[in-house]
Protein backbone atom coordinates (compact mmCIF):
# COMPACT_ATOMS: atom_id res chain seq x y z
CA UNK A 1 0.00 0.00 0.00
CA UNK A 2 2.95 2.70 0.70
CA UNK A 3 4.14 1.95 -2.81
CA UNK A 4 0.91 2.64 -4.17
CA UNK A 5 0.71 5.91 -2.04
CA UNK A 6 3.87 6.92 -3.19
CA UNK A 7 2.82 6.66 -6.42
CA UNK A 8 -0.51 8.56 -6.02
CA UNK A 9 1.43 11.29 -4.37
CA UNK A 10 3.83 11.28 -7.17
CA UNK A 11 0.50 11.75 -9.77
CA UNK A 12 -1.16 14.47 -7.46
CA UNK A 13 2.29 16.37 -7.23
CA UNK A 14 2.73 16.08 -11.06
CA UNK A 15 -1.10 17.08 -11.43
CA UNK A 16 -0.68 20.21 -9.71
CA UNK A 17 2.72 20.90 -11.37
CA UNK A 18 0.54 20.65 -14.82
CA UNK A 19 -2.44 22.97 -13.32
CA UNK A 20 0.08 25.26 -12.03
CA UNK A 21 1.33 25.83 -15.65
CA UNK A 22 -1.49 25.86 -17.96
CA UNK A 23 -2.61 29.78 -18.93
CA UNK A 24 -6.50 30.31 -18.67
CA UNK A 25 -7.30 31.89 -21.90
CA UNK A 26 -7.37 35.13 -22.72
CA UNK A 27 -10.83 36.96 -22.17
CA UNK A 28 -11.47 38.49 -25.80
CA UNK A 29 -14.80 40.14 -24.51
CA UNK A 30 -13.46 44.01 -24.53
CA UNK A 31 -10.97 43.36 -27.45
CA UNK A 32 -14.05 42.02 -29.19
CA UNK A 33 -16.46 44.85 -28.51
CA UNK A 34 -13.63 47.33 -29.39
CA UNK A 35 -13.36 45.94 -32.98
CA UNK A 36 -17.05 45.74 -33.05
CA UNK A 37 -17.55 49.57 -31.98
CA UNK A 38 -16.67 51.12 -34.84
CA UNK A 39 -18.01 50.91 -38.47
CA UNK A 40 -15.69 51.94 -41.46
CA UNK A 41 -18.95 53.53 -43.62
CA UNK A 42 -19.40 55.96 -40.34
CA UNK A 43 -15.65 57.51 -40.90
CA UNK A 44 -13.19 59.30 -43.59
CA UNK A 45 -11.13 57.11 -45.61
CA UNK A 46 -8.09 58.13 -44.36
CA UNK A 47 -8.44 58.41 -40.68
CA UNK A 48 -10.17 54.44 -41.28
CA UNK A 49 -6.82 53.39 -43.24
CA UNK A 50 -5.21 54.83 -40.11
CA UNK A 51 -7.17 52.90 -38.09
CA UNK A 52 -6.97 49.64 -39.85
CA UNK A 53 -3.03 49.63 -39.32
CA UNK A 54 -3.64 49.57 -35.52
CA UNK A 55 -5.72 46.90 -35.61
CA UNK A 56 -3.40 45.25 -37.76
CA UNK A 57 -0.40 45.59 -35.57
CA UNK A 58 -2.62 44.70 -33.00
CA UNK A 59 -3.93 41.12 -33.37
CA UNK A 60 -4.99 39.26 -30.24
CA UNK A 61 -6.21 35.89 -29.82
CA UNK A 62 -7.54 33.63 -26.22
CA UNK A 63 -4.11 32.47 -26.51
CA UNK A 64 -2.53 35.44 -25.87
CA UNK A 65 -1.78 36.41 -22.41
CA UNK A 66 -4.40 38.78 -20.98
CA UNK A 67 -1.90 41.56 -20.29
CA UNK A 68 -1.16 41.28 -24.23
CA UNK A 69 -4.87 41.57 -25.16
CA UNK A 70 -5.37 44.55 -22.42
CA UNK A 71 -2.18 46.23 -24.45
CA UNK A 72 -3.90 45.50 -28.15
CA UNK A 73 -7.51 46.55 -26.64
CA UNK A 74 -6.31 49.55 -25.20
CA UNK A 75 -4.51 50.37 -28.84
CA UNK A 76 -7.54 50.23 -30.82
CA UNK A 77 -9.72 51.96 -28.66
CA UNK A 78 -7.29 54.78 -28.53
CA UNK A 79 -6.63 54.98 -32.42
CA UNK A 80 -11.08 54.99 -32.30
CA UNK A 81 -10.42 57.91 -30.60
CA UNK A 82 -8.70 59.78 -33.82
CA UNK A 83 -11.20 58.49 -36.32
CA UNK A 84 -13.31 61.64 -38.77
CA UNK A 85 -16.76 60.97 -38.82
CA UNK A 86 -18.28 61.27 -42.46
CA UNK A 87 -19.71 65.21 -42.96
CA UNK A 88 -23.60 64.72 -42.77
CA UNK A 89 -24.77 66.17 -46.02
CA UNK A 90 -28.37 66.44 -45.65
CA UNK A 91 -28.60 70.17 -45.30
CA UNK A 92 -25.89 70.80 -47.67
CA UNK A 93 -27.91 68.59 -50.14
CA UNK A 94 -30.78 70.31 -49.27
CA UNK A 95 -29.81 73.58 -50.30
CA UNK A 96 -28.19 72.42 -53.53
CA UNK A 97 -30.87 71.59 -54.87
CA UNK A 98 -33.74 73.96 -53.61
CA UNK A 99 -33.31 76.08 -56.47
CA UNK A 100 -33.39 75.26 -60.13
CA UNK A 101 -31.34 77.18 -63.23
CA UNK A 102 -34.48 77.74 -64.96
CA UNK A 103 -36.45 79.73 -62.57
CA UNK A 104 -33.66 82.84 -62.24
CA UNK A 105 -31.86 85.04 -64.39
CA UNK A 106 -29.10 84.16 -66.03
CA UNK A 107 -26.90 86.73 -64.30
CA UNK A 108 -28.00 86.19 -61.06
CA UNK A 109 -27.31 82.25 -61.99
CA UNK A 110 -24.14 82.74 -63.38
CA UNK A 111 -23.33 84.67 -59.70
CA UNK A 112 -24.75 81.50 -57.94
CA UNK A 113 -22.42 79.33 -59.67
CA UNK A 114 -19.21 81.02 -58.12
CA UNK A 115 -20.27 80.84 -54.87
CA UNK A 116 -21.29 76.66 -55.29
CA UNK A 117 -18.55 76.16 -57.40
CA UNK A 118 -15.87 77.30 -54.51
CA UNK A 119 -17.97 75.59 -52.22
CA UNK A 120 -18.25 71.77 -53.42
CA UNK A 121 -17.59 69.17 -50.79
CA UNK A 122 -17.84 65.84 -50.08
CA UNK A 123 -18.58 63.33 -46.96
CA UNK A 124 -14.96 63.24 -46.29
CA UNK A 125 -14.74 67.09 -46.02
CA UNK A 126 -15.04 68.17 -42.01
CA UNK A 127 -18.62 69.07 -41.16
CA UNK A 128 -17.77 72.73 -40.31
CA UNK A 129 -16.19 73.03 -43.50
CA UNK A 130 -19.38 71.55 -45.07
CA UNK A 131 -22.14 73.46 -42.78
CA UNK A 132 -20.30 76.71 -43.85
CA UNK A 133 -20.47 76.18 -47.31
CA UNK A 134 -24.15 75.47 -46.73
CA UNK A 135 -24.72 78.76 -45.36
CA UNK A 136 -22.30 80.21 -48.27
CA UNK A 137 -24.54 78.75 -50.72
CA UNK A 138 -28.14 79.59 -48.79
CA UNK A 139 -27.34 82.97 -48.64
CA UNK A 140 -26.66 83.81 -52.57
CA UNK A 141 -29.94 81.59 -53.00
CA UNK A 142 -30.71 85.09 -51.48
CA UNK A 143 -29.78 87.38 -54.31
CA UNK A 144 -30.82 84.89 -57.13
CA UNK A 145 -33.58 87.21 -59.42
CA UNK A 146 -36.63 85.14 -60.59
CA UNK A 147 -36.74 85.41 -64.80
CA UNK A 148 -40.03 87.71 -65.42
CA UNK A 149 -43.25 85.86 -66.15
CA UNK A 150 -44.27 86.46 -69.56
Amino acid sequence: QSVVDGQVSTLNAAIDAYNAAIVPAANMTAYNAALAAVVEANYTTATWATYQGVVTANPATDQDAQASVDAATANIVAAQSALIAIADMTAYNAALGAVVEANFTTASWSTYQVVVLANVHTNQDAQAAVDTSTGLITAAQADLVLNPII
